[in-house]
């Protein structure tokens, strides 16, 4: 029964939780490694970024809670969400 319902579930959900997990992923081409006293308006405007683009290729970023060593996408393309 359990094996049955596995199958149900991927035939029916499947490619909704495929297209979820593709939902808000940017892809980034290049990275840079926070350093002491690093803010993200400080980051973004070093590389000649808006803090829209800048929060578009870090979306789960916390910019209050930066912390040396963190890696920031700098350059890319934002996210997109498959349909």
């Amino acid at each position: 029964m359990a094996a049955d319902a596995k199958l149900f579930d991927t035939i029916l959900f499947g490619k909704a939780r495929k297209q979820a997990n593709n939902i808000l992923r940017p892809q980034c081409k290049s990275v840079f490694g926070v350093r002491q006293g690093d803010t993200c308006f400080a980051v973004s405007q070093m590389f000649n970024l808006t803090l829209e683009f800048f929060d578009s290729l870090n979306p789960n970023l916390n910019c209050t809670n930066l912390f040396v060593g963190e890696w920031l996408c700098v350059d890319g393309t934002p996210n997109y969400i498959y349909i």
